[in-house]
């Protein structure tokens, strides 16, 4: 696979989850080891269970055995799925989408059992839920039906599974699912915006390395417009060189490219700040997907052209301005 933007990406989340595919071995070790540390000290006279955990745990007259056969049923599950999710990202790359959307959901059902199971011992096994929403969040980003899922899940099984539950035990434990939503709400916003940000880095770099081999002006100016219509799923693309010479001529090497005459020559003088000079005094991009409202052109261009949406972008090279880039759609599909 060649080392482009793409693979980099790709490479980066992939990393992300072998770490994390780390961390997750790492929990499954001190859950075994607690557990067992438990398990031993309920033989020992005058041993008192104290909870850290902020879930409702069964009074101490009341608190049950934890038998050998649940501890052996815990760590075995939790250890063959950890070292199963460290085998997957490791050494089957190329299924990662398929792994992550099956542990989205075991690992849910997994700590659910978990806490169904051993949770009245205090111990804060609700730090795996903490584990759990995060690394999904990081996944997914705006895909928050998964944590939705999740979290349903948990309250459900906390409510419905904490011994002798009272008005008092519901309040930490809907205090806890807010805050797992809360948090969910937080990675995803926050992994949502770093992975459309890495995804835009990856396109950049892509583009450079395959303009490295590009030596004309025209096929670098092909290969944008190619680019950006893939890009943005536009129905057409074009560029419209700045004036240079006295008498209007364009830039010496720029050709107008794509599109059609009747088009091009609109942005050239008669598309008012649409225009092609105003673009780049701007220098800025201009996005409208609303032609008739927001950045109007002049009245009747955009019947006239069929065009309901459209955007343009300065080309600056060097701090020169070379031209403008132009994507422009004819149906109903907004630009973002």
């Amino acid at each position: 696979m060649k080392l482009n933007g793409t693979f980099s990406l790709q490479q980066e989340q992939l990393d992300a989850e072998r770490q994390q595919a780390i961390i997750r071995l790492l929990l499954t070790v001190v859950t075994a080891i607690v557990l067992l540390k438990f398990y031993t000290s309920q033989v020992i006279p005058g041993y008192e269970v104290r909870s850290t955990s902020p879930l409702p745990t069964a009074p101490p007259d009341v608190l049950p055995k934890l038998a050998l056969p649940d501890v052996i049923a815990i760590i075995a599950l939790f250890s063959v799925y950890s070292l199963g999710m460290w085998v997957a990202v490791r050494f089957f790359p190329r299924v990662l989408r398929i792994t992550n959307i099956l542990s989205s959901f075991i690992e849910i059902l997994l700590i659910t059992y978990l806490l169904s199971t051993a949770g009245w011992t205090g111990i804060p096994f609700y730090l795996w839920y903490i584990f759990y929403v995060v690394t999904v969040a990081t996944r997914y980003g705006s895909l928050r039906s998964i944590l939705a899922l999740g979290a349903s899940v948990v309250s459900f099984a906390l409510i419905a599974g904490a011994p002798q539950n009272t008005a008092s035990d519901l309040v930490p434990v809907l205090g806890f699912m807010g805050f797992l939503l809360v948090l969910a709400l937080m990675f995803g916003q926050i992994s949502e915006k770093q992975l459309n940000y890495r995804a835009s880095l990856a396109v950049v770099n892509e583009f450079r390395a395959e303009l490295a081999g590009m030596i004309t002006p025209k096929d670098i100016i092909d290969h944008l417009l190619l680019s950006v219509g893939k890009l943005l799923n536009v129905e057409q693309t074009f560029f419209l060189p700045a004036r240079r010479g006295s008498d209007g001529s364009e830039a010496p090497g720029l050709r107008s490219a794509g599109a059609n005459s009747a088009l091009m020559a609109t942005f050239r003088e008669g598309g008012g700040e649409w225009n092609v000079e105003q673009i780049l005094e701007q220098e800025r991009p201009l996005v409208s997907n609303s032609l008739s409202v927001y950045h109007p052109l002049p009245k009747g261009i955009a019947s006239r052209l069929g065009l309901r949406n459209l955007a343009a972008a300065p080309l600056i090279v060097r701090g020169a301005p070379v031209g403008g880039v132009y994507a422009a759609n004819g149906r109903e599909k907004r630009l973002n």
